[in-house]
C-alpha cells in the first residue's frame, strides 16, 4: 500500500509540472515592407485562438490573439510608445 502511495504521489507531482501555464514575458510590435508585425514572446508551450476586428467608428483593422492558459508576465500592462504602425 506503502508503495502504491508513493507510486500516486510521483504520478501527480509530475502532471502539475506539465499542466503549469506558460508565461507571456514579452510582445515585440515593428512595422516591416509596409506591414505591423507582432511578436509573442512566450516561456511554453501555448494554444491560442485569434480573430480579425473589421475597422469600424474611426478604429483601425485589428487582429486580437488570446493564448490560452499562459500567465502575464509582461513586464508593463501600458504600451503607450508604440511605433507609428
Amino acid at each position: 500500500m506503502k508503495k502504491l502511495l508513493v507510486i500516486l504521489v510521483l504520478v501527480v507531482a509530475g502532471s502539475t509540472v506539465y499542466a503549469s501555464p506558460a508565461r507571456l514575458i514579452d510582445v515585440d510590435l515593428s512595422y516591416d515592407k509596409g506591414l505591423s508585425v507582432a511578436t509573442i514572446h512566450v516561456d511554453g508551450v501555448v494554444r491560442f485562438k485569434h480573430e480579425t476586428v473589421e475597422a469600424k467608428e474611426g478604429k483601425s483593422f485589428r487582429v486580437l490573439v488570446d493564448l490560452l492558459q499562459a500567465e502575464h508576465h509582461l513586464a508593463q500592462k501600458d504600451f503607450a510608445v508604440l511605433p507609428k504602425c
